[in-house]
């Protein structure tokens, strides 16, 4: 809707500064219009660079750990050359055949960690307008929902093994 604000005070704009007689009403008017096509722009600028009027809100799930292809066993995929990084292998569904696959990635991280229980902790953390005036104003712009972080966390336990899957 913003986009729709600066482009009608952008035509109001014109109107009023090209087309106008002189006067009073011209430069009030120009004036205001000027300042409106201002701060939409700086507006558009905002959310593009600080997700102005938006909010991060983060959604924890936990499920149980099952190994890839075998009970007990964490795959770990080597990730580039230098192979600092792993993406993991895993089901969370003892009947599933499904793998699932967690990768880190520039706004990704994943780790592995010790504990009693063999579990997964996934941490999404999404964008979402701060209120009805933000979300009125950026309706078009695409953000909303979209992902800041994930943090992926596998909670393995001392008889577990987390495999290298090459």
């Amino acid at each position: 809707m913003i986009l729709a604000i600066l482009s009608v005070s952008a035509l109001c704009f014109f109107l009023f500064a090209v087309l106008s007689q002189r006067g009073a009403l011209r430069r009030i008017m120009t004036l205001l219009f000027g300042a409106l096509i201002i701060l939409s722009a700086a507006g558009i600028a905002a959310n593009d660079v600080n997700h102005f009027g938006m909010v991060q809100k983060t959604t924890l799930t936990t499920a149980p750990l099952v190994g890839a292809k075998q009970e007990k066993v964490l795959l770990a995929q080597p990730l580039g050359t230098a192979g600092k990084e792993n993406a993991y292998l895993y089901r969370t569904n003892p009947l599933s055949t499904k793998v699932l696959v967690a990768k880190p990635g520039l706004h990704a991280t994943t780790a592995v960690v010790d504990g009693q229980k063999a579990q997964v902790r996934s941490s999404v953390t999404r964008w979402r307008y701060s209120g009805t005036w933000s979300a009125f104003l950026f309706c078009w712009s695409g953000q909303e929902n979209s992902i800041a972080s994930t943090d992926v966390t596998f909670v393995v336990p001392s008889d577990w093994q987390v495999v290298n899957a090459k």
